[in-house]
């Protein structure tokens, strides 16, 4: 072989050594429908290098320290924290229970040190409302156990010693026997309570580091009853999107959160604000007013140790006018530097 044919051979193996470096970024930061830049794979390869744990942990949510999160449909959430100009600390997604809980999301949040919020719900949503209203009665008698252990394992496996935080069977709290229940868990506190501690009790064997956030939609009369326990629970939640329509009353974010305070501070664990959201009204100005006055209470309010933005609704996003994206960058800035 001359050397000439050796030189070739050897920047040959060098270019295709590139590509499949440069691949495997792409592949494990986003997926086909991202747009990745040269920047984005830069990134890749420094927080590969970096402790992913570290990051994790410096983002889980504690009293005195305020976390921001986002819903996102994307497993890649750089696009979004560009426009903001800020760092997530949490992102939020759904599970349904005849989905896996193995995705690029999942694998993404964790090896780029983000706290995972997944909503985990025991229903079926791939036709609509699932109508199985035993479901809780067959999680406590063990048929779902494989998938419960399958699904932690997958948790473990994408996330090892990284914290992750489970909403299960979020927005409980109807009366009991309740004819007109939208999710399965409800009506039901006894059981829901019952599958609870079952889906728990399994997982905490198996994976210290998944924290469950209990979260009703509001504090009611009926809240209290689906309590699982203070052993059982690691964060109360709440969820708070305010419909034009429905919530027209509330125009601030402390109006709309302290008709629950009373019950949801009752339980004394850190509170996460799970999902919020402010609809659209026609006027940017009042979107970007409502999230100022969001900012400005969660930080008055120790109790509240995060946020997390939902997303996946149009009118409800965070991004649906230069007005409120701003606000979001004025606030998150203020925190990220201390109010100078």
């Amino acid at each position: 072989m001359t050397m000439r044919k050796l030189r070739f051979r050897q920047f040959t193996l060098q270019i295709l050594l590139a590509l499949i470096l440069l691949l495997s970024a792409i592949y494990l930061y986003v997926d086909s429908s991202s747009n990745v830049t040269a920047n984005d794979i830069a990134k890749v390869a420094a927080v590969n290098k970096s402790n992913s744990s570290k990051i994790n942990k410096s983002n889980v949510p504690t009293i005195g320290s305020f976390k921001f999160g986002m819903f996102s449909d994307e497993p890649f959430v750089g696009k979004d924290e560009k426009k903001i100009d800020a760092k997530l600390n949490i992102v939020g997604w759904f599970v349904h229970w005849n989905e896996s809980m193995q995705s690029n999301k999942l694998k993404n949040a964790c090896s780029f040190g983000y706290v995972p919020e997944i909503t985990w719900e025991t229903w079926v949503r791939a036709k609509g409302v699932d109508g199985n209203s035993n479901i809780l009665n067959e999680i406590v008698d063990g048929k779902y156990d494989k998938k419960i252990n399958d699904d932690i394992d997958s948790i473990s496996k994408s996330c090892t010693d990284k914290t992750v935080l489970i909403r299960l069977n979020h927005e409980m709290e109807t009366a009991p026997n309740e004819p007109n229940r939208y999710y399965p868990w409800q009506g039901n506190p006894e059981m829901y309570i019952k599958a609870w501690k079952h889906i728990v009790n399994i997982s905490r064997k198996k994976n210290k580091n998944i924290k469950y956030i209990w979260s009703p939609n509001r504090g009611n009369m009926y809240t209290s009853l689906y309590y699982p326990g203070e052993k059982n629970v690691d964060f109360v939640g709440l969820t708070l999107n305010h419909h034009g329509e429905i919530e027209h009353e509330f125009t601030t974010f402390q109006s709309f959160y302290e008709p629950n305070k009373t019950v949801i501070e009752s339980f004394n664990k850190p509170i996460i604000i799970s999902e919020t959201a402010f609809t659209d009204t026609g006027n940017p100005a009042d979107k970007a007013a409502w999230i100022d006055s969001m900012f400005s209470y969660v930080q008055s309010n120790k109790k509240i140790t995060a946020v997390v933005w939902f997303n996946s609704v149009k009118a409800m996003r965070y991004d649906t006018s230069p007005e409120s994206i701003q606000a979001f960058k004025d606030n998150l800035k203020q925190i990220n530097t201390g109010g100078k």
